[in-house]
């Protein structure tokens, strides 16, 4: 059924096609988790994901979990677990220095 796309199948409040991207078995209760860790000797936030191949990856900040930014470039799942370090290069100032800040990854299929 075409709109089983969009509904929720296990109560899990992500939509069938966003488990689908995020490699996961609609209807099956699963989750997709990633990490915020400190670097080691800078305190800078390394946001740690799985990847797929044919998908792509972003991960965004924010300050007020309402107003989100691109944090990092756009790259290409292959199937490894990625990393990204807040050194300050895409969010304006290294995490370290922030009183606080938010991040989530963007998920979507590779050209």
């Amino acid at each position: 059924n075409p709109n089983d796309a969009t509904t929720t199948l296990d109560n899990s409040g992500q939509s069938a096609i966003g488990q689908y991207l995020l490699g996961l078995t609609p209807g099956a209760g699963q989750s997709y988790s990633f990490g915020v860790a400190p670097e080691a000797g800078t305190g800078n936030a390394v946001v740690s994901f799985p990847t797929l191949t044919g998908r792509t990856y972003q991960v965004l900040w924010s300050t007020d979990l309402l107003t989100w930014f691109p944090a990092s470039a756009l790259v290409n799942g292959n199937g490894s677990t990625m990393q990204w370090t807040d050194d300050g290069t895409g969010t304006g100032t290294a995490s370290s220095t922030a009183s606080k800040r938010f991040y989530k990854v963007s998920v979507g299929i590779a050209p």
